[in-house]
């Protein structure tokens, strides 16, 4: 869906992902070290309360749930992913975002796509930046 992957990603301290949240050197599970350096991306975790390191996706998934999945209906795992992109993109990415006033997947594919590193048989993709 989003065509490839951040050059460096800002986790809350999931355990999935990190296995000892150290301030100065945080330990990352094997499988997701190795997951991060198959595809070439940068793990940062964020320090421990300090909520002003974490990106504001969070703020997003109240949104989710109540207008995805809050009564949805799904057969098996992949009507649950066709239903999700679908839903991204003709719903959640086509209204005006009630605190930037713009439309997200227009910002996307104008502002956050060209910063992805290419996934591996997608086409490439500009530097972050360059127009």
């Amino acid at each position: 869906m989003f065509g490839g992957v951040p050059r460096r990603l800002v986790l809350d301290n999931f355990p999935a992902a990190v296995a000892g949240p150290d301030p100065l050197s945080p330990r990352l599970t094997r499988g997701f070290l190795e997951y991060s350096q198959a595809r070439d991306f940068l793990v940062d975790p964020a320090r421990v309360r300090h909520p002003q390191d974490k990106p504001h996706v969070e703020r997003q998934m109240h949104y989710v749930q109540e207008r995805f999945w809050k009564g949805g209906r799904f057969h098996d795992l992949a009507d649950c992913r066709e239903q999700a992109e679908r839903w991204c993109l003709e719903v959640a990415g086509q209204r005006i975002h009630g605190t930037t006033r713009r439309v997200p997947l227009v910002v996307f594919r104008d502002e956050g796509q060209s910063c992805l590193l290419p996934l591996a048989g997608a086409p490439t993709t500009r530097p972050c930046g360059v127009r």
